[in-house]
């Protein structure tokens, strides 16, 4: 995936939206490219040939870059989400005529990626980031043809968007315009609007950060573009996690488990049932800021099914201020705990097959 850093054009944000989109990607077997194009100063059509050139550079070198020609997709950031945007909308099938090689490739991409982006230069525009593409007084063909949305066509590749409703630097209307052109051209996308975060979401972190990715690998999934599977975990956050199972764990029947598969609260298939208004989650872990939250667990092909706790981090000076937590599994009795100082392994289902466990706990919440 080529990625475009934002800056409004007159700079490039290339740790937060370029490396760490990288790095991001990379957790979930996707290549990243973050591109450092060049700034327009006076010249509108730069930053678009640069990311014309890199979906060709790509296509071109896929066997040694070991990434598949025909899944090259752009993500792109604020005004690298309509640097994105351009990518998706005007491109050529390569010049057959043209004596450098790299040239006679495609310029689509595959699909699109727009996380709070500019797209219009009209009335919604970022006023700096049009200036710094346009100058100070673009003609009206100039703010017609960089207005992405005016741009769509049924040849539009697949387009994923997300925007907080209370971004003020660049309106979700931006967002809102280019899904509903999406729309009219039959063109597959998904928008996200997310209820806060601003522009930036929160400066790259917390629930709004997280629930655009794991809607984003969803939506990627979905529509067959990656492979629909965990992220990779470092070895050493398997042992951390795994520390309890190097052992045979003896659950409350009596049973001895051997063999478990961790999942870990950085798997979108978690992130993305998790409610940014009830859970926020750090590295290794997911907490409830308000006292008392709920999720939904289902499993499949086992009956058993256990959840880590930090209890570590909560210094309460007596065992009555520890969180409680419920739950059922399949609909069947309610169950309740309360958790205690260096509790490390809840038990929640032991011999229910494919359980499904409603989830909920009374007070913060230290899993992970």
């Amino acid at each position: 995936m080529i990625i475009c850093p934002g800056g409004g054009y007159g700079g490039l944000v290339t740790g937060p939206e370029g490396s760490g989109i990288a790095k991001w990607l990379n957790q979930h077997d996707i290549t990243g490219l973050v591109l450092e194009y060049r700034l327009p100063k006076g010249r509108a059509a730069v930053p678009l040939l640069d990311a014309q050139r890199a979906i060709r550079l790509a296509r071109a070198n896929a066997a040694d870059w070991k990434i598949n020609p025909k899944r090259l997709g752009i993500i792109g950031f604020s005004a690298g989400g309509h640097l994105a945007s351009t990518a998706i909308t005007q491109f050529d099938g390569g010049n057959a005529n043209a004596t450098d090689p790299i040239e006679k490739l495609s310029s689509r991409p595959d699909f699109g990626v727009l996380v709070y982006p500019v797209i219009s230069m009209g009335p919604l525009a970022h006023g700096g980031s049009r200036n710094n593409l346009l100058g100070s007084n673009p003609t009206p063909e100039a703010l017609d043809h960089y207005s992405s949305e005016k741009q769509v066509t049924a040849q539009t590749p697949p387009t994923f968007l997300a925007h907080a409703l209370d971004d003020k630097l660049v309106s979700p209307e931006n967002s809102r315009v280019f899904a509903a052109a999406l729309k009219s051209k039959g063109v597959h996308h998904e928008y996200l609007e997310l209820p806060s975060g601003g522009h930036g979401l929160s400066g790259y972190k917390g629930p709004s950060w997280d629930a655009w990715q794991a809607a984003c690998l969803k939506w990627l999934a979905n529509e067959g573009l990656i492979s629909a599977k965990a992220p990779k975990v470092a070895p050493e956050e398997i042992a951390e996690s795994g520390e309890s199972f190097h052992n045979p764990y003896i659950t409350p029947s009596g049973r001895s488990i051997t063999h478990v598969t961790i999942i870990s609260t950085s798997d979108p298939r978690v992130v993305a049932g998790l409610s940014p208004l009830n859970w926020s989650r750090t590295a290794d872990a997911i907490h409830s800021p308000v006292c008392g939250a709920s999720f939904k667990l289902a499993f499949t092909d086992t009956n058993f099914a256990a959840i880590q706790v930090d209890t570590a981090r909560l210094n309460y000076p007596s065992p009555t201020r520890f969180p409680i937590i419920a739950w059922t599994v399949n609909n069947g009795p309610l169950q309740t705990h309360q958790l205690s100082a260096k509790e490390n392994i809840i038990t929640l289902s032991d011999s229910v097959a494919n359980p499904v466990i409603d989830f909920y706990i009374k007070g913060l919440s230290p899993f992970e």
